[in-house]
């Protein structure tokens, strides 16, 4: 989570371009994260590519793809 005094500035992209690295090089093949729809966060994860994979009573289940294991996202 973000401090509301610091969001807008790209934290919140980053933070999540470094999980999915993370998650790459350790050989995963998605992230998937737990979101309600109200949240702000909800726009940054669609936009960064995340998909509804479960859409749940409360909160929905959202899912993307890290791509081959070892690869970087620069090449």
């Amino acid at each position: 989570q973000v401090v509301p005094a610091r969001q807008n500035r790209g934290l919140g992209s980053w933070a999540l371009a470094a999980v999915e690295r993370i998650a790459r090089d350790r050989g995963r093949v998605a992230v998937r994260l737990r979101c309600f729809p109200i949240n702000p966060a909800y726009r940054l994860y669609q936009r960064s590519g995340y998909a509804v994979v479960e859409a749940g009573e409360h909160a929905d289940w959202l899912e993307k793809p890290t791509g081959e294991p070892g690869a970087s996202a620069t090449g």
